[in-house]
């Protein structure tokens, strides 16, 4: 019976744990979390669950996955020309799945081929003028963007 005594007395040693193995756990736990709520959600919210449990145990791994380095196929470089749709100094803004792009005319860009499907359907008419009676007899399309496809820069 002392001796049941002197045992519970005694201070139990507390083993040190590194920030390393702390994270390691902690990063256990989130996934296993997340696995469960994967495992009750719909079809549709697994993406959006396995992205965020990603996320959480590797910060900042998303964006390094969405970089432009990273995704090189689906995209091309591209030169805006200049356009009266363009204030000067000041760029087109362009927007697709989320992601935005400024594109300034005159510089090249690295975007999306959805970029270019946006800049191919951006189509203004503008007027066909009779150059001896100065009337419009008719209208005809063009780029309200113009742009071209260019190779990439080398280093």
């Amino acid at each position: 019976m002392t001796e049941e005594i002197e045992e519970k007395a005694a201070p139990a040693k507390r083993k040190r744990r590194s920030q390393t193995q702390i994270e390691a756990e902690m990063r256990a736990r989130i996934m296993a979390e997340v696995m469960a709520e994967m495992l009750s959600t719909t079809p549709e919210g697994y993406a959006k669950a396995a992205e965020t449990a990603i996320a959480m145990a590797e910060p900042g791994i998303v964006d390094q996955v969405r970089a432009a380095p990273n995704m090189p196929e689906g995209r091309i470089w591209i030169v805006l020309q200049e356009s009266p749709h363009i204030q000067r100094g000041q760029g087109q803004f362009f927007g697709i799945n989320g992601a935005g792009f400024l594109l300034k005319p005159g510089k090249k860009a690295y975007v999306p081929k959805g970029i270019v499907d946006i800049l191919e359907n951006a189509i203004e008419e503008i007027p066909d003028v009779d150059p001896d009676t100065l009337q419009v007899v008719g209208w005809r399309q063009r780029l309200r963007f113009p742009y071209s496809i260019v190779a990439a820069p080398t280093a």
